[in-house]
């Protein structure tokens, strides 16, 4: 499994990360089962991005 994260300091929020968060789902989906993409923020989650947290429990229970 290979897992893809983009890691920005909420200090980075703006409106392109909507945008962003889109394609890195749309690469997930392209490119298989056994690839994972994840926008992580530190504490300021969007629609399809992650908290730092969350991401954390995510992967434990990969």
């Amino acid at each position: 499994m290979v897992i893809m994260r983009e890691s920005k300091g909420d200090y980075l929020y703006n409106s392109d990360n909507m945008a962003k968060c889109r394609l890195g789902n749309q690469w997930q989906q392209l490119a298989g089962p056994y690839y994972s993409d994840f926008m992580v923020f530190e504490s300021k989650p969007i629609t399809n991005a992650f908290t730092t947290t969350k991401l954390k429990e995510m992967i434990g229970m990969l």
